[in-house]
C-alpha cells in the first residue's frame, strides 16, 4: 500500500579512484520505500559502482523507491561519512566510526556482522566467515549475504576471499575489489592472494 505522504530521501555522490560512491540516507520514519533487500537493511544505503556517469550512479540509488519519494542532493547530511571516504582512501583511515543499523535477522545478519570485524588489510574466506556466523558449510549462502550487504566499506565484503586464494566477486566488479584491497595493502597478484 502507498503512503499518500510525500517522503524524502537524501543522498550525495563522491568520486574516488575513478570509483563512483553514491550515499542515500533514508529517515526512519519513511514508510513508501518498498520492502526490498538493499532498501530496508539501513538507514544509511551506500552503493558503489565504477561508471563513470553520476546518472547511472544516481538510478542505482533510486531503484525499487515508490514514485512519491522525492531525492534531494544533500552533501551536509553526509559530512561525517564524506570526510571518512576520504580519509580511507587516501590511506588515512583504517577503519570507520559511522554508526549504522542493520534491520536484518539470521544467517545473513551473523555473516554481515563477522565480516565488520575483519581489521583493515587482511582477508579471510568465504568458509571462515560462514565458519563465524555458525554454518560451517553454508560458504556460498555467505557469499549471497555478502552480495547484498547494503553497506559496502563499512561493512568490508571485499576483505572476504575464496578458500584457493582467487578474490572472488563484488558488486561493482572484481577488479574494484582488487583495487580496495591492494590500498589497503593486502599482496595480489592477477586477482590472487599471494602467500607469504
Amino acid at each position: 500500500m502507498k503512503s499518500s505522504k510525500s517522503n524524502t530521501i537524501y543522498y550525495t555522490l563522491l568520486n574516488y579512484l575513478k570509483l563512483w560512491i553514491g550515499i542515500s540516507g533514508i529517515p526512519p520514519e519513511n514508510s513508501t520505500v518498498k520492502n526490498t533487500e538493499n532498501q530496508k537493511d539501513s538507514l544509511i544505503v551506500i552503493k558503489i559502482t565504477v561508471n563513470t556517469e553520476k546518472r547511472m550512479v544516481e538510478n542505482m540509488l533510486y531503484t525499487d523507491i515508490e514514485p512519491n519519494v522525492r531525492f534531494i542532493k544533500n552533501s551536509d547530511m553526509f559530512s561525517n561519512i564524506i570526510k571518512q571516504m576520504k580519509e580511507y582512501f587516501n590511506g588515512e583511515r583504517k577503519e570507520f566510526d559511522i554508526p549504522y543499523k542493520l534491520k536484518v535477522d539470521g544467517f545473513r545478519k551473523k555473516v554481515l556482522l563477522a565480516t565488520a570485524q575483519i581489521p583493515y588489510g587482511s582477508v579471510k574466506t568465504y568458509r571462515e566467515i560462514a565458519e563465524k556466523a555458525g554454518s560451517p558449510r553454508a560458504f556460498r549462502a555467505c557469499g549471497s549475504a555478502l552480495a547484498k550487504n547494503p553497506l559496502p566499506l563499512l561493512i568490508p565484503c571485499h576483505r572476504v576471499i575464496r578458500s584457493d586464494g582467487n578474490i572472488g566477486n563484488f558488486g561493482a566488479g572484481a577488479h574494484v575489489k582488487e583495487m580496495l584491497l591492494k590500498l589497503e595493502g593486502v599482496k595480489l597478484h592477477e586477482g590472487r592472494l599471494l602467500k607469504a
